[in-house]
């Protein structure tokens, strides 16, 4: 299970950058900012990004679903077509 600040931390890019926090330190790929910076912010502040991060990442994954779903629909539709026509 992935801690609240783990979640937070978390952003998609492919390599390490500078951490945003300004402190100069290298931060890995999905990583907001450094634990260090992490903790120096307020409990609020870690709180906003927290509920702001989970809401992009629910946003992203009802996308992806209907994507899916979407995706489903068409395939079927589209088997029934050809097997309307190969008379199956």
């Amino acid at each position: 299970m992935t801690t609240t600040g783990e979640v937070a931390q978390r952003v998609g890019e492919d390599r390490p950058r500078s951490c945003p926090g300004g402190c100069g330190r290298s931060v890995p790929s999905g990583v907001y900012v450094c634990r260090e910076c992490w903790r120096a912010l307020p409990p609020a502040s870690r709180r906003a990004v927290n509920a702001a991060w989970r809401a992009v990442r629910e946003a992203n994954t009802e996308t992806i679903h209907e994507a899916i779903a979407r995706y489903e629909r068409v395939t079927a539709d589209a088997a029934l077509i050809l097997g309307s026509r190969m008379g199956l």
